[in-house]
């Protein structure tokens, strides 16, 4: 399943999480209706994880704001800004902001959940690409 987003095991753990321990938000339902599946990748700013949106039986992303930027205000704004920057973009090639909440204090965003492999992942599969390769995917970003 070379196109298919495999989990990511080489992330760091964040704060609170120690290595070797599992997630616990797997399992976690969020908002009422999002049921972490699995983690999916990690940065500064928060964690990525597969859910199922259980109404309506969807497959989403969730971004979980890492526990310890919640209690700042500065990045609580920085993720409200991005999440209402998200919910205006309608583009072919964006993905799409379906929510956007709070459960038990912590901030999410539910978006499209997309198959296929990262940038860095093709760079790494690929090397450096060829000019016209790499016009491909611009024309993608920004067509």
């Amino acid at each position: 399943m070379p196109d298919e987003i495999q989990p990511k095991n080489d992330t760091p753990p964040s704060p609170g999480e120690a290595a070797g321990e599992a997630d616990s938000n797997i399992g976690r339902i969020l908002g009422g209706q999002y049921r972490i599946i699995e983690k999916l990748g990690q940065g500064a700013m928060g964690v990525v994880y597969r859910a199922e949106q259980s109404y309506i039986e969807r497959v989403v992303a969730i971004k979980l704001l890492h526990s310890h930027l919640s209690k700042n205000d500065e990045y609580l704004k920085r993720f409200r800004r991005e999440a209402l920057i998200a919910s205006k973009l309608t583009h072919p090639n964006a993905i799409r902001l379906y929510d956007f909440g709070v459960d038990d204090g912590c901030p999410y965003l539910a978006m499209q959940f997309a198959q296929g492999r990262s940038l860095k992942e093709l760079l790494l599969e690929e090397g450096a690409f060829a000019a016209e390769r790499l016009g491909e995917i611009l024309r993608q970003v920004g067509g």
